[in-house]
């Protein structure tokens, strides 16, 4: 193998495919980054941990076709010190892949890229969505899946496909709910919905390095009830993940429960988000922050008999007044999430209110109704966990 590339292009997509490369890999081929130049004048990058498959494609000035394996993370490594300007020559003599960019010159060992995983196409197309909404979308839910494999069903971003494209993700405590408007397949539409359940973290990965518009596809079993293939590609950069199996928890009748004698907040979600930061520097462990929603002002409160702080910012209520607790933590990141000026906060009857069982909390911005937030007040997890 023998080519000259651009050095930004190739610093880019190696960087982006990296991040499919386990950092503890079960087997050491998959630690590798395989590198194809084609005679049509292709480079194409790939990195796997076997669930999740990273591809990117470039043009190169490719004189001698052939493959190399070589470090992912050492390749992206290398690259990353690199002018961005000129171009870099990447040359295969068997034992080590030669980088040569201006002055700097690399040897990198290589591994024999006969045993490298076969990986399989893009599967079959479902419908495109914008890149930028997909990412948007990403960012308000993925933070809400959660982040060890307790339950594996759990770290998944639940896509539900059909006329609307719906993204869905809970770690008990937190639901983030963002519906996207897509172009859908005749086929995808044609009968039942389709659902699929991605790992947050490979969705993340995609929405953050594809551009323009994404098409996304899967490829089912025999049955046609299990997807064994999901995939995203902006026609340069693809990414491929196997889906987590399992029945996803039936989170809309959660979000859909009506709430108990509820009162509407409308706050700045910036305010908002500032004085609860503020406030919860106090705070110690396991201690909840406390809104309370008056007439006219919401109240930050935050402390015990020792240190304690407190926060006042304007707010419009429609019902009773009533105080809630929550983890301050979680509740920061539903805030950071946010993306419209203000939002609506509807709030169940809390503790300090009455003896009632408080439900849950559902926050949405005042201007759109294609975001909503689930969080559950801390005496809720209290008293389900003592029950």
């Amino acid at each position: 193998m023998d080519l000259t590339v651009t050095t930004k292009d190739l610093t880019d997509h190696a960087t982006w495919a990296s991040h499919a490369s386990p950092k503890r890999p079960a087997a050491p081929v998959l630690a590798g980054m395989l590198l194809t130049a084609t005679a049509d004048g292709t480079l194409t990058l790939t990195a796997t941990d076997y669930e999740t498959t990273a591809t990117a494609a470039m043009d190169a000035h490719v004189d001698t076709v052939g493959t190399a394996l070589v470090s992912a993370r050492l390749l992206a490594t290398v690259l990353a010190t690199l002018p961005t300007g000129g171009t870099t020559t990447l040359t295969h003599d068997g034992a080590r892949l030669h980088i040569t960019s201006g002055t700097a010159k690399f040897a990198l060992a290589t591994m024999d890229a006969a045993d490298y995983p076969q990986m399989p196409g893009m599967p079959d197309p479902l419908g495109q969505v914008g890149a930028a909404d997909l990412a948007a979308a990403v960012a308000q839910v993925a933070p809400f899946a959660a982040t060890d494999n307790t339950l594996p069903i759990l770290t998944g971003v639940h896509l539900h496909l059909g006329q609307e494209l719906t993204l869905t993700a809970t770690d008990r405590y937190r639901v983030g709910e963002r519906t996207l408007t897509w172009e859908p397949t005749p086929d995808t539409t044609d009968g039942e919905d389709r659902e699929i359940l991605v790992d947050h973290r490979a969705l993340t990965l995609a929405t953050r390095g594809l551009s323009g518009d994404i098409q996304l596809g899967a490829t089912s079993t025999d049955t046609g009830h299990t997807t064994n293939t999901f995939g995203l590609t902006d026609g340069v950069r693809t990414l491929l993940a196997r889906p987590i199996d399992g029945e996803y928890p039936k989170i809309r009748k959660l979000i859909d429960r009506p709430l108990h004698d509820p009162a509407t907040v409308e706050v700045d979600a910036a305010e908002l988000l500032a004085a609860v930061k503020r406030t919860s520097t106090v705070l110690g462990r396991n201690e909840p922050i406390l809104l309370d929603a008056a007439d006219g002002a919401l109240t930050i409160r935050a402390g015990a008999e020792t240190d304690q702080s407190s926060d006042t910012i304007d707010a419009t209520l429609t019902g009773t007044p009533r105080t809630l607790a929550f983890n301050a933590a979680y509740l920061v990141d539903v805030l950071t999430v946010q993306r419209t000026e203000r939002i609506r906060l509807d709030m169940p009857i809390g503790p300090d209110n009455t003896s009632g069982k408080a439900g849950h909390v559902i926050i949405t911005p005042v201007d759109a109704d294609d975001y909503r937030v689930v969080i559950v007040p801390i005496r809720h997890l209290t008293a389900r966990a003592a029950a």
